[in-house]
């Protein structure tokens, strides 16, 4: 499985499958999940840059970056299952925010 190390925050690195490790020892960093309103559910890590300064970030987004550069503007990192937990690289995609919102608002049975 690939991991690379996150620019900016060369103590880390971020593997396909969406896990967070210190780069030194490999052990995995803790994430937490963002139980507010419609964010509810994304899976969240903060980690220090190189500078020392505190982060936050949504893993699916720290994934596409870390993995393809930044996300340009009008533009979401989807989660093609539905599922906000489920940050495995092959599990996200790059879409513009008005199809992704369209999409939100189209109910799935499980």
């Amino acid at each position: 499985m690939k991991e690379v190390v996150l620019n900016g925050f060369s103590r880390y690195l971020i593997s396909e499958s969406g896990i967070v490790k210190y780069k030194d020892t490999g052990k995995i960093c803790p994430d937490y999940s963002d139980g507010k309103g419609l964010k509810r559910g994304y899976r969240k890590i903060k980690i220090y840059d190189d500078e020392g300064q505190r982060k936050s970030f949504s893993i699916h987004r720290l994934m596409w970056i870390a993995f393809y550069g930044k996300i340009p503007e009008g533009f979401e990192v989807d989660h093609i299952n539905r599922k906000r937990d489920d940050n495995r690289l092959d599990n996200l995609r790059i879409i513009p925010i008005v199809h992704n919102r369209q999409r939100k608002k189209i109910k799935v049975s499980v």
